[in-house]
């Protein structure tokens, strides 16, 4: 059965990646994103659950979900115009889809989206912490813009739903029999709340995705 291994939060402010790249590895921006990679790598996940909103990149007023988990193979980003390397990610597939349908059963209705890009709000993250270790993630975007904003206490009780979940899943044969996920908090004031799991999986290969990824007219 999977298991909850870690819990972190960090901010995914859109020009950190510049600074860094500007001020060198030891400054001290670059210093406390490598002591999370550190704790994430002694963490030992195989699998990072990463809870943030969209900032009208990948969804729009025509389309805002509440709640909606990303479900495919792999994906790509950033698909704003945050000054950083574009990336290629992988997804972990089975593990969005059994805690969608954990969701989903325990009350909480979890839009899917299947063919996504993600802007600097999870890529910010992963340019710092998850870019040497790769680990497969499985994003799940909570509206943080347009209103009406679910409760604070909707999130939260949501957030126990899936960790119940998390604790339902097997992993596929073959691989880690713990599953761990690494949440992420948002720095912003209206921050939805984050968490971490883990689990190796034995799909195929992520597909290569960068040339999804469209520059958007505004970053907010």
């Amino acid at each position: 059965m999977a298991e909850i291994v870690a819990g972190i939060g960090v901010p995914h402010t859109p020009v950190f990646p510049a600074l860094v790249e500007r001020k060198g590895p030891d400054c001290e921006e670059a210093r406390l994103y490598g002591e999370v990679e550190r704790f994430l790598s002694e963490a030992r996940a195989d699998a990072m659950l990463i809870f943030s909103n969209d900032h009208f990149n990948t969804f729009f007023f025509d389309n805002f979900p509440l709640f909606a988990i990303g479900v495919a193979e792999a994906t790509c980003g950033p698909n704003d115009q945050t000054p950083m390397p574009s990336y290629d990610v992988p997804v972990h597939e089975k593990l969005a889809g059994h805690l969608r349908a954990g969701a989903i059963r325990a009350g909480y209705d979890i839009a899917i989206t299947q063919e996504f890009t993600l802007d600097h709000a999870f890529m910010v993250p992963w340019h710092f912490i998850n870019a040497r270790l790769k680990l497969p993630i499985v994003p799940f975007f909570i509206d943080g813009f347009s209103d009406p904003l679910p409760s604070a206490r909707r999130v939260w009780q949501m957030g126990e739903a899936l960790r119940e979940a998390i604790g339902q899943f097997l992993a596929p044969s073959g691989s880690s029999p713990s599953a761990a996920a690494a949440s992420r908090w948002r720095s912003a004031a209206r921050s939805p709340t984050g968490a971490n799991v883990r689990a190796r999986p034995t799909a195929p290969g992520p597909r290569t995705c960068k040339s999804a990824c469209r520059p958007a007219n505004t970053i907010f």
